[in-house]
């Protein structure tokens, strides 16, 4: 029986149950356990298990003869796992112990594995989860790097973010009793990390398994590792666009699990990236969303929000300066409009010079209309600030002043809008007597005289129905190869004479009347019939967008209205755009986020015009609730020449790649302009280098006649 058991390469042995003494162990087992050939006298359990007293897991109260009882061990002796079989038998007269070992450790390494996979993958959705649902992204930061040091049981896990020729500690997170190291670890020199950087640039972790190994070698990076109490570290690198960004680490894990915790990083520095740049997007997006492009000045939405500010908060006293550009309109006609920008910079500066000091705010709330909000200052401080701004006006080349203002103070509890009016009602005042030696001038007059009998609604629909409107359509081309992609219907208004006259003469008095909403609507509708016609005839039909008034898009219910003169000719809705135009201001944004997501939801695309120019709405842009974003001429204009317009413009483009948005820039008239837009990234072009608005008859010539394309739909 012994010759047999022996044969086995399963262990084998068997010892008395009373005494625990060794009757038996066989040549797999001596082997492994290192015994001689005489095990008679010894203990069992200080053969097998090295111990100096009965196990206390020992299962002889649990045998029988009958059959086996079979559990599971991991033996510290051998350090491997073992499935083990054990009866009670019979040995010369003595109750004994028979047991078979068998060797399941590479079964349990695997277990071991896919549990620990298992685990780190639940970690990881954990940390997602975190990062996706928190609202403050320095929280959800901070919580995942404390989940990732429990799961890890580590010391520290950290953040590194890499800025200019430095890093800097931007996050970090200590298990109980260590001690926090990130105010002593920022502004480092980005050379301590020079030799990570072939691990990170490959993408994979950097680990240091002892950092003794440094100790010769790398001094510098050696000593600092070694005052944060650093044994060991390993780091999974912040990567973004292809440049790293920066570093998450891991400090003092154990030392069992360093070499397998690489994936769990490398996913996790992945989604904290992801984290980053949203972050830094919104932050591009708030910038833009609150800061004029040209002047640098707040705009209008940061105006709206202070005055919201201030009328909630309250104040001790307040001071409003309403500053307006003289003649702007002669200096763009006459000498181009990069002049009329230079004004504008000029007044801006001008004015911030006086009123620049903490607490005063500047703002660009128009095409030329600037205001200061100056709160918590007396009085006679505030006028002191008002005549030092006067004496600073400056003259043209006719002696003219440069700009019109006008200024008024109150104390606390006052109604700020009652003062903004006083305010800007002293500024016209004062611009009436410019306009006055200006005799030439048409400034004051909204329109010509031939268009302000439109100011009455039945006037209007007379002049629609008599076709006294005109849809002209302005081609919109592919910046790779110049091929049209769509067009824009802007309207003219023919006189009685024959005269066309541009929208710029009637636009405000139809919105001032609220009636711009018949001449959106009739557009809207002229365009729906000729797309119904071109498809019935078999056209190639390429998309046309239709401007809409804020006014009119801000009606409750547009939606309602857009849907019903749709339905009249039921065109395929693609091949509608809506563009939002930003003339006039809205007092409920929020609800005017929730009609333009309606008119998505409804089928149509959107399109946000003007961009750039006055007060362009990045609040839209922020909610991304648009297909979209169309780039002002003010900006394209001098784009060759102002690096500062192409970084933002650059900017703006790249955020709008990775959104999905599609990017058309306006008032394209140059190859130098051409060249800029192709380098920025543009998606499509319009403006007069390609095609001037062009009548119904020429664009159709031109762009559908001998076309094959979509059928009737």
């Amino acid at each position: 029986m012994f010759a047999l058991l022996n044969e086995l390469s399963e262990l084998v042995y068997i010892s008395d149950v009373n005494t625990y003494e060794m009757i038996f162990i066989n040549e797999s087992a001596k082997t492994l356990f290192g015994v001689g050939s005489d095990v008679s006298g010894r203990k069992c359990y200080e053969v097998l298990q090295g111990r100096s007293s009965p196990c206390g897991f020992c299962t002889n109260s649990k045998l029988c003869h009958d059959k086996f009882y079979t559990w599971e061990i991991f033996n510290r002796k051998l350090s491997r796992h073992y499935l083990l079989k054990d009866k009670l038998i019979s040995w010369n007269g003595r109750e004994a112990r028979l047991e078979i070992a068998i060797d399941i450790t590479e079964k349990e390494n695997q277990k071991d594995t896919l549990k620990n996979a298992l685990d780190a993958e639940v970690a990881v959705l954990n940390c997602v989860k975190v990062l996706t649902e928190a609202e403050s992204h320095g929280d959800a930061v901070s919580k995942v790097l404390e989940n990732v040091g429990l799961f890890l049981a580590a010391e520290r896990t950290y953040i590194f973010e890499i800025r200019d020729k430095f890093i800097d500690n931007t996050y970090e997170w200590c298990a109980p009793g260590v001690s926090p190291q990130i105010d002593n670890l920022q502004g480092l020199p980005i050379s301590l990390i020079s030799f990570w950087r072939e691990s990170f640039d490959a993408g994979q972790c950097l680990v240091i398994t002892d950092i003794e190994e440094l100790r010769e070698t790398r001094r510098d990076e050696y000593e600092i590792l070694r005052a944060q109490n650093i044994r060991s570290l390993i780091a999974a690198p912040l990567a973004a666009d292809g440049r790293l960004v920066g570093y998450l680490g891991v400090d003092n894990p154990p030392a069992a699990r360093i070499l397998h915790i690489s994936p769990l990083l490398i996913t996790l520095a992945n989604f904290i990236t992801g984290t980053m740049q949203r972050r830094l997007y919104q932050r591009r997006l708030e910038e833009l969303s609150y800061n004029d492009m040209l002047t640098g000045l707040y705009n209008r939405n940061a105006f709206i929000r202070d005055v919201e500010s201030l009328s909630k908060n309250g104040f001790k006293s307040l001071g409003i300066v309403y500053v307006d550009v003289n003649g702007l309109k002669k200096c763009n006609d006459e000498y181009g409009h990069a002049a009329g920008d230079l004004a504008l910079v000029k007044t801006a500066k001008t004015v911030e010079s006086v009123f620049r000091e903490k607490g005063n705010s500047t703002y660009r709330i128009g095409g030329d209309e600037f205001v200061v909000l100056s709160p918590n200052l007396s009085e006679e401080y505030f006028s002191s600030l008002v005549a030092k701004l006067k004496a600073k006006i400056g003259r043209d080349e006719d002696g003219m002043r440069s700009f019109s203002m006008g200024w008024r103070w109150a104390s606390g509890g006052c109604d700020i809008q009652s003062l903004l009016t006083e305010a800007d009602e002293q500024m016209y005042l004062d611009k009436k007597q410019f306009y006055r030696s200006k005799a030439a001038t048409k400034r004051y007059r909204a329109c010509s005289d031939e268009v302000i009998g439109l100011g009455d609604p039945e006037a209007l629909r007379c002049q629609l129905d008599d076709g006294r409107f005109l849809v002209y359509f302005q081609p919109k081309v592919s910046v790779a190869d110049h091929k049209p992609i769509g067009a824009e219907a802007l309207t003219r208004y023919l006189s009685s004479e024959g005269a066309l006259i541009a929208p710029d003469q009637f636009i405000s008095l139809l919105e001032n009347n609220r009636l711009i909403w018949m001449l959106d609507f009739w557009v809207f509708g002229f365009v729906c019939r000729k797309i119904r016609q071109w498809l019935d005839l078999g056209k190639k039909v390429l998309p046309i967008s239709v401007n809409f008034s804020r006014a009119t898009i801000s009606e409750t219910d547009f939606v309602e209205r857009l849907e019903e003169a749709w339905r009249q000719w039921k065109v395929p809705k693609e091949l509608l755009e809506i563009e939002v135009t930003e003339t006039v201001e809205l007092d409920d944004e929020k609800n005017f986020l929730d009609i333009v997501k309606r008119v998505k939801e409804a089928g149509f695309r959107i399109s946000i015009d003007d961009f750039g120019a006055r007060y362009a709405n990045l609040s839209l842009f922020a909610a991304s609730c648009f297909d979209v974003l169309k780039i002002d001429r003010c900006l394209v204009r001098d784009l060759p020449d102002n690096p500062t317009a192409f970084a933002v413009l650059k900017a703006i483009s790249d955020i709008c790649r990775k959104m999905n948005i599609r990017v058309i820039a306006e008032g394209v008239e140059n190859e130098r302009q051409l060249n800029a837009l192709l380098e920025i990234g543009c998606d499509g072009l319009q403006g007069f280098h390609f095609s001037r608005p062009i009548p119904l008859e020429e664009y159709q010539a031109k762009y559908l006649n001998a076309q094959e394309g979509r059928g009737t739909a």
